[in-house]
């Protein structure tokens, strides 16, 4: 047991050194926001001077009191040799954060709740400023992982093994970005911008298993090896978003979905629907637009492992992306030459997916997060109406599918899903 150091915080703490809000200031023009830009201009000599307002900074502090990231870890382990020669080891592992890094926005005032789930909303302390990040400390979290695993050598060469580690990994904020503002906006909320809020770690494993055979075949002064290693292990956990910034907080980017309970306390609308829509009670999805199958939110919400008939905002990466199963074949030849000891090994990954291109694949959800729905508001009975992000419709104007499909969140990992091999040769004097 002991007190390790974390992450090196060197990046986030230089960027107070750049973000001064001095150096760099920033100025948009976007037509949604009535601002018509000014037509691009190739001469730099020539650039459009006329600014109606000036542009707005971002300061990023430290906090006088940050302290580096720091954990305390445990660990205890057991052996024993079993029945049949078979030795098994039982491994636990602990960690509770001390300090680790945290972020917030304090150019945000809580100024009202929101009619969807009544999480806070925000508005800018300042419209001279628009983000001023502060780094400073957070002592939650923790994590708590266990191993057991059974060995079994044989005589003539053979050995077997399997393992097992179950992991339960909880954080309060993950800081996976390098610059402060995309760390603060990134991070999944449920609308409380200035309380840590514990979940699922965005490193989290929560489940690994493997096995490996080997076995040394001496012939004479030459030496074969040959090896099987197969693993399986769950997915990452991937976070289920809005499209629609809810809280407020001028970012899109962060907030945790709602899930109201049932299709019959909700209207599904298609893509097709104006972001501007106000929804009435005779055209929630505006006019001209028929609501969806508010089951297929359901369905969705379901195959993301959620119960979507519990009403409810929910956490951080509490869904995962699918097992991944591969096996890896090992070969090497031992070959005595004179004073040297030459040995030539081969390796192919993902020995299955040679044979079978449906096995073997890894599928991921980008960044760890996927954005289904929009919110449009409540209809005039309370009901919240979600817009689907994308739906692709059939001729008639029925649903053919969409981004709340099961399954439309996955992509294949090309390079991982690939079976892949390698020769070697390697030379001991």
């Amino acid at each position: 047991m002991g007190i390790f150091a974390g992450r090196a915080p060197y990046v986030w703490i230089s960027n107070a050194y750049g973000g001064t809000g001095v150096f760099s200031v920033a100025l948009a023009c976007v037509l949604s926001a009535g601002c018509t830009p000014p037509a691009f201009n190739a001469d730099p000599n020539s650039q459009p001077k006329g600014v109606g307002s000036a542009g707005s900074l971002s300061v990023d502090m430290v906090d006088p009191n940050f302290k580096f990231p720091r954990v305390l870890r445990g660990t205890l382990g057991y052996d024993r040799d079993l029945i049949w020669g078979i030795r098994g080891t039982v491994e636990g592992l602990y960690s509770k954060t001390q300090e680790d890094i945290y972020y917030t926005n304090v150019n945000r005032v809580q100024t009202g709740t929101s009619a969807l789930d009544g999480r806070p909303t925000y508005s800018l302390v300042s419209k001279q400023i628009f983000d001023a990040t502060f780094l400073t400390n957070t002592s939650k979290g923790h994590e708590f992982t266990q191993t057991l695993q059974l060995v079994r050598p044989f005589t003539h060469g053979l050995t077997m093994s399997a393992s097992y580690a179950h992991q339960n990994a909880q954080s309060a904020f993950e800081g996976t970005s390098s610059r402060a503002i995309s760390n603060w906006r990134f991070e999944h909320t449920k609308g409380d911008i200035f309380t840590p809020t514990v979940g699922n770690s965005v490193f989290l494993q929560k489940h690994r298993a493997n096995a490996a055979i080997t076995y040394d075949l001496p012939m004479g002064p030459v030496n074969h090896t040959f090896g099987l290693y197969w693993n399986a292990q769950s997915g990452r956990p991937y976070s289920l978003l809005f499209g629609t910034d809810i809280n407020k907080d001028q970012y899109a980017t962060n907030d945790l979905l709602f899930i109201p309970g049932g299709a019959d306390k909700m209207i599904l609308c298609p893509s097709q629907t104006p972001t501007s829509t106000v929804p009435t009670a005779a055209a929630p999805c505006g006019t001209g637009r028929t609501p969806l199958d508010a089951n297929i939110f359901s369905s969705f919400v379901s195959s993301a492992g959620l119960n979507p008939n519990q009403a409810r905002t929910i956490g951080k990466y509490e869904s995962f992306e699918p097992w991944s199963r591969d096996l890896d074949f090992h070969y090497a030849l031992a070959l005595p030459i004179h004073t040297v000891r030459t040995e030539i090994d081969a390796d192919v990954l993902n020995l299955l997916h040679l044979f079978n291109k449906d096995s073997g694949n890894v599928y991921f959800v980008s960044n760890q997060n996927t954005s289904p729905v929009t919110y449009l508001g409540n209809d005039p009975s309370g009901k919240p109406v979600y817009r689907e992000a994308s739906t692709t419709l059939n001729s008639d104007g029925t649903r053919n599918f969409g981004s709340l499909t099961p399954g439309r969140q996955f992509s294949i990992a090309d390079l991982r899903s690939r079976w892949q091999a390698r020769l070697g040769l390697r030379i001991s004097f």
